[in-house]
């Protein structure tokens, strides 16, 4: 299940339950490509909500999406415990030129205030 929420114009909040798969994806892309459209550079903050599991074809569909659209996304963060999400955002950082910060469930506000600071 994917839950929305916004912050600022140009700062789009996912929280992500359950199941973490290409549905998934297809409608956090749908929702970042209106957002991008209506507003050129965006930020996103993603957090884990109780994700179940995930596939491997999503995570590598997900790297794609913003590899392609990094020129509109300015800033990524990534909040959860998953050891996973982790070396994604390591992964990540390697090929966007998106700004992209891993942040424990704990850290969350420290993700919030990152996210919604303007640099």
């Amino acid at each position: 299940m994917l839950s929305t929420f916004s912050f600022s114009e140009n700062t789009i909040g996912f929280l992500i339950t359950g199941q973490f798969n290409s549905a998934t994806i297809d409608e956090l892309q749908e929702i970042i490509l209106e957002r991008i459209e209506s507003h050129g550079t965006i930020n996103l903050f993603m957090e884990d909500d109780g994700i179940e599991n995930f596939t491997l074809s999503a995570v590598m569909q997900e790297i794609y999406f913003k590899h392609k659209n990094s020129t509109n996304i300015d800033k990524i963060a990534i909040v959860s415990d998953h050891k996973w999400m982790s070396i994604c955002v390591t992964f990540e950082n390697l090929f966007l030129s998106s700004r992209v910060k891993h942040f424990t469930i704990e850290n969350r506000l420290n993700a919030l205030n990152w996210i919604s600071r303007p640099d």
